[in-house]
């Protein structure tokens, strides 16, 4: 910029001193013409260099605001970016320890029944769950015995649950928690005063101990599950497994 306006200054000056030239050097017939001409000449080279250094200033002006800004936006970006992390990661840790405390501090341990049934009912409510129940390994008969439910009306049966069959089973055999985010019709139905329902979500989550699945936990919600959801369950079972472990008939 400042090459620019040195080169304007340089050849507005060039002008002048030929104007001067001209002027101080011609026949007296020829130095009216010379004196409007050049001058003339001058004043329009001098304002056009002067509106081309306006746009370019102009130009950089905005162009530095823009890099300005962008580079506000980016550390702010960062700078927020870094906060959140923080207090989600101090969040998640407080939820989960909250939660696993109010759902532990509500199980009923007098028997099988009880145990999974309060467990699940404190579980269901923290994930505002509108069903749920629980399957736990018979490895007499190879199969995963209903143990608990929550919020189930339904007059229909529920059937064990063999390793590797249906959804249940394939999560069994599969050793990973699985989401559902569109039920069908007819799945999953939760009875109340207004009729039934279908929830549209659903999460089936193996309980493993030394890699071997030993119970199946299955939460239906209307709503959707918060994200992390498999960390919390995880952490939950992991203070659970010692308790549940007593039930399991070898």
């Amino acid at each position: 910029m400042k090459n620019i306006r040195s080169l304007s200054i340089f050849v507005f000056a060039l002008i002048l001193a030929i104007i001067a030239l001209f002027y101080f050097g011609t026949m007296e017939t020829q130095k009216q013409t010379i004196f409007y001409f050049f001058p003339a000449i001058a004043a329009f080279l001098s304002i056009l260099l002067v509106l081309f250094n306006f746009s370019l200033a102009k130009k950089n002006e905005k162009l530095l605001e823009e890099v300005h800004f962008l580079k506000q936006h980016s550390n702010l970006t960062e700078a927020e970016l870094n906060e959140f992390q923080n207090e989600e990661k101090a969040e998640n840790v407080v939820n989960y320890s909250g939660i696993i405390d109010r759902v532990h501090t509500k199980i009923n341990q007098n028997s099988i029944d009880e145990y999974f049934e309060s467990m699940l009912s404190a579980l269901a409510k923290e994930l505002n769950g509108v069903q749920a129940i629980a399957f736990l390994i018979n490895k007499q008969q190879n199969l995963f015995n209903l143990v608990g439910k929550y919020a189930y009306y339904s007059e229909k049966k529920i059937e064990a649950v063999k390793l590797g069959e249906g959804v249940s089973g394939q999560v069994a055999k599969d050793k990973k928690m699985l989401i559902l985010s569109n039920v069908p019709d007819g799945y999953i139905e939760v009875v109340s005063g207004l009729g039934s329902s279908t929830p549209k979500f659903l999460v089936i989550y193996p309980v493993l101990l030394e890699n071997e699945t030993i119970a199946l936990i299955e939460v239906a919600t209307f709503e959707g599950f918060t994200k992390n959801l498999e960390t919390l369950f995880n952490k939950l079972f992991d203070k659970l497994i010692p308790e549940i472990k007593k039930f399991i008939k070898e």
